[in-house]
């Protein structure tokens, strides 16, 4: 083997291994099944050769279906894993294409080892990686699987002319053009320079032969016709026509685009530099700057393809391609090309600052700067990557699933209560009984005629979807359970006369009032939301809201119809989820469901905690008469000021203020230990101990009440709560009475020598207190009489 085979052979190992290293950071943290977004559609469009949602995704689908045979895991894995393998490709041709740039603007090749800065760097990334481990990534991935390959020949044809590289970038931009076309169209003027660069050298025939490979690249889109044709399981538009494919093609079914404006631009903006400066905090901006002024400084054309790249994408992706703001994330993958671009810039940028340096140890200094920060970069993105336990998703689709009766009729709303469906009914053959009626389907001729094959005639018109809806629920209802998703905004435009009834995290829809016990949540699985690694994702967040939502929602209910202990077990559940939610109501119904069991300590609670978290004027209220009753009158005088503030007209409230406006502070207390003496004396300790508690915190004769509550628990012959007790009262006041309470109570516990040493300081510092002489040689005797028995034991043994 010739030296240059061995370092060509010596790179691809070099490469292949830090490939492997990423790919199995990849898997650690890939989604185990399938990610809370589009996914689960996105795999069950594969495994079936289906029909996504426009445009189609032909292209992906096909060769996703190829890795759907892969024995490993689920089939949602098996496309999670695609779009990693799809990941590698792009590492693996930036490599490349760094090597290509590397030797055009430094005139010399590149020692491989630097390669692993472009694979650390781009694998390594937050979008990239965020990406490339769930299904729907692997569309937006396998894009920028496209843009690097036409990068390097775009590369290669600014310094030399070959037609055949023509041909194959308008053949694989024309490609990609069938992944996600919107992504990709906007740089065509990028590729159309060529043809204008080398217009001298191109012939007629040429010109031919570009349009014909570019159509061929088109060529994907015929898998619609096919598969639509065939009743593909999934057929979104049903593309079996010309019109219906354009339909899709050209993504007509989103029909409501957020409307431009200046909050828009300024969110969107916003959200483009927190994105851009949040991944390239530490390295991007710094290094992509060298980068671009050695393009500049070397080569104006590679400077104006990479700088126009970059504007393009951000300027449509900010400025044309408006998002919600609720949804505000999914602009981040869009931009993830204009990322591309800065890391490859980036790249140069490193390898420009290495040459420059003129010694070995520098050079090796800066490597080690440059693997400091990547490490750090892999850390803390690890914290938002790390999706080993993202269950979310498939669990809430279950959950759904287990809300429904058999044989029942699911309508649903909303990507997270749909997607995760499609892919339990289509791969899974999970719950198919349940007739399953996407409602913005509804809207369109083609959604109709699939309901009409799959359901039977439901007399539907196209635009009509309110109406449609109705139509389907007037006539299924008598024979069948009906549930709507919680998400359901066009509800308020649908008008009918059933009744609906919280059911889980699903609506029921029947003809009469109806109840659900707290045992439907018990069905649900909780796995991971308690642990931090949800919060992480909005996406995630937003779906684990609607249970606490809909425990709150059905607890409502239940109060509703007097069934409070149920409800309260769920108000209870709704405040552990981690997430928003508006806890001053809960615990204010909660406060209401208490009140009906006459549960007042449980009351308070709840009451208390509304006041922490909002104004309440009826929690006020409540809470001073709860106060003035219980004899905290210092908290009800407290709360009854507050209430008063707010505006109060409650007559018990004026009353109680009233009453205790006469009162000194020490005679409030002075009445409540009165009441906790009381309530001790006839063994009422739980009453007793609430006020007891709350005078300690006053720190008002703490001596008496833990005599007091000492003298309980000797009564009762809890001696060790006594002898704690007794012990706290000698802390605060030490004399001759709590003294003998030690020692007696040592002695009822056999402990003689405590109590005689006990009992000794006492007769020392109370010299006059005859009872603490007299027990004291009570406990004398009794030892002297169990040591004589002992001894005449021991004879008689002898």
């Amino acid at each position: 083997m010739d030296k240059n085979n061995y370092r060509i052979l010596k790179e691809h190992i070099f490469v292949f291994i830090i490939l492997i290293l990423i790919f199995q950071i990849y898997l650690h943290t890939m989604h185990p099944i399938f990610k809370t977004n589009d996914s689960p559609e996105t795999t069950a469009a594969a495994v079936t050769l289906g029909i996504g949602h426009p445009p189609g995704y032909p292209v992906f689908t096909i060769f996703a279906k190829i890795f759907s045979y892969i024995p490993l895991g689920n089939y949602a894995l098996r496309i999670n894993i695609f779009s990693s393998f799809l990941g590698l490709i792009v590492l693996f041709i930036t490599c490349k294409i760094t090597k290509l740039l590397f030797k055009k603007i430094f005139k010399n090749d590149l020692k491989f080892f630097y390669l692993y800065i472009s694979l650390l760097l781009l694998g390594l990334s937050y979008i990239f990686w965020n990406q490339a481990i769930e299904a729907k990534g692997g569309i937006y991935i396998l894009n920028l699987v496209f843009l690097s390959i036409l990068i390097y020949f775009s590369i290669k044809l600014f310094f030399e002319f070959n037609i055949f590289s023509i041909y194959f970038i308008f053949y694989l931009f024309s490609l990609s053009l069938t992944n996600h076309w919107p992504s990709m169209i906007i740089l065509s003027p990028l590729f159309l320079f060529f043809l204008f660069k080398y217009r001298n050298v191109l012939k007629i025939k040429n010109y031919f032969l570009i349009l014909f490979f570019f159509l061929l690249g088109l060529t994907p889109y015929l898998f619609l016709i096919i598969r639509a044709s065939a009743n593909a399981i999934l057929n979104w538009g049903n593309p079996y026509n010309l019109e219906n494919l354009l339909w899709v093609i050209l993504r007509k079914a989103y029909i409501y685009p957020v409307q431009p404006g200046l909050n828009v631009y300024l969110y969107q903006i916003k959200e483009f530099l927190r994105f851009t400066f949040w991944q390239s905090s530490f390295i991007f901006w710094i290094f992509s700057l060298f980068g671009f002024y050695i393009l500049y400084k070397r080569n104006r054309n590679l400077f104006w393809f990479f700088i126009t790249q970059y504007m393009i994408i951000v300027f449509f992706i900010v400025f044309y391609n408006r998002t919600k703001e609720d949804v505000l994330y999914l602009m981040d993958i869009f931009l993830m090309p204009s990322i591309y671009i800065l890391i490859l810039i980036s790249i140069i940028g490193i390898l420009f600052i290495i040459k420059k340096l003129d010694t070995n140890i520098k050079k090796f200094l800066i490597n080690i700067i440059i693997l400091t920060l990547i490490i750090f970069m892999f850390f803390l993105n690890l914290k938002f990557n790390n999706n080993n336990k993202d269950f979310f998703s498939y669990d809430y689709g279950n959950a759904i699933l287990n809300t429904i009766d058999n044989d029942g009729m699911y309508i649903g709303d909303g990507d997270d209560n749909l997607m995760p469906i499609y892919y339990f009914q289509e791969i899974q053959k999970k719950r198919t009984d349940i007739k399953f009626i996407t409602a913005s389907f509804l809207i369109f001729k083609w959604g109709i005629d699939y309901y009409k094959k799959k359901y039977g005639d439901y007399d539907l018109k196209p635009y009509d979807t309110n109406n449609n809806i109705k139509k389907i629920i007037d006539k299924e209802i008598i024979n069948n359970n009906i549930y709507r998703s919680s998400f359901f905004p066009r509800k308020e435009n649908i008008k009918y006369n059933y009744f609906e009834t919280n059911k889980g995290i699903l609506i029921k829809i029947s003809t009469k009032k109806e109840s659900f016990s707290s045992k439907i949540f018990q069905l649900y699985s909780y796995r991971y939301i308690f642990s931090n690694s949800c919060i992480k994702s909005s996406a995630n967040l937003n779906l684990i809201t609607w249970y606490p939502v809909s425990m709150v929602n059905q607890a409502n209910a239940l109060n509703d119809y007097g069934f409070y202990e149920d409800a309260i077990k769920l108000y209870k559940m709704s405040l552990n989820f981690p997430v928003k939610k508006p806890e001053a109501n809960i615990f204010y119904n909660l406060a209401l469901a208490y009140s009906k069991i006459n549960d007042i300590d449980n009351e308070i609670y709840a009451l208390e905690n509304v006041i922490i978290r909002y104004q309440l004027l009826y929690a006020y209220e409540r809470l001073g008469i709860l106060y003035y009753n219980t004899y905290l009158l210092p908290k009800a005088k407290e709360m009854f000021d507050k209430a008063i503030k707010l505006g109060s007209k409650n007559e018990y409230v004026l009353k109680g203020n009233d009453i205790i406006s006469k009162m000194t502070y020490n005679d409030m207390l002075e009445l409540a230990l009165i009441k906790a003496n009381d309530f001790i004396t006839n063994n009422k300790i739980n009453e007793a101990m609430k006020l007891y508690n709350f005078l300690l915190e006053k720190n008002y004769k703490n001596a008496i009440i833990y005599r007091n509550i000492g003298v309980y628990y000797f009564k009762t012959n809890n001696f060790d709560k006594a002898l704690f007790n007794f012990n706290m009262s000698k802390n605060e006041t030490y004399n001759s009475e709590i003294s003998l309470y030690i020692g007696y109570t040592y002695f009822k516990m056999n402990k003689f020598n405590e109590a005689l040493n006990e009992l000794e300081q006492g007769i020392l510092k109370f010299k006059d207190n005859l009872e603490l002489k007299k027990l004291y040689d009570e406990i004398k005797k009794e030892i002297q009489l169990k040591n004589e028995k002992g001894s005449n034991s021991f004879k008689g043994q002898r």
